[in-house]
């Protein structure tokens, strides 16, 4: 039987989520609450829209760090560079 005011937390480490900040903890990392359950994201900023994964649960709260984007959205980066002129010209 579960302790009296015992949380359990609403997410797992392994756990991919689709996140925006909405506070900024006092020591600087951007904070999350899933289901009013705090997760820690250090590098991130009010607003900032983010996929991370949990990587460290502890009772009262998470932490999370920001998984970088995918090769593909990377192209997608380098088609819009290209068409608008800004990648670099090589020569055969």
């Amino acid at each position: 039987m579960a302790e009296q005011g015992t949380l359990v937390a609403p997410v797992k480490t392994g756990e991919e989520l689709d996140v925006t900040v909405t506070e900024m903890a006092s020591k600087g990392d951007g904070v999350v609450k899933v289901k009013g359950f705090v997760i820690f994201v250090p590098g991130s900023k009010i607003g900032d829209s983010l996929k991370i994964r949990i990587m460290d649960v502890k009772p009262r709260f998470a932490v999370g760090h920001k998984i970088e984007p995918k090769p593909a959205d990377a192209d997608s980066d380098s088609s819009a560079a290209a068409a608008s002129g800004d990648e670099a010209k090589t020569c055969d």
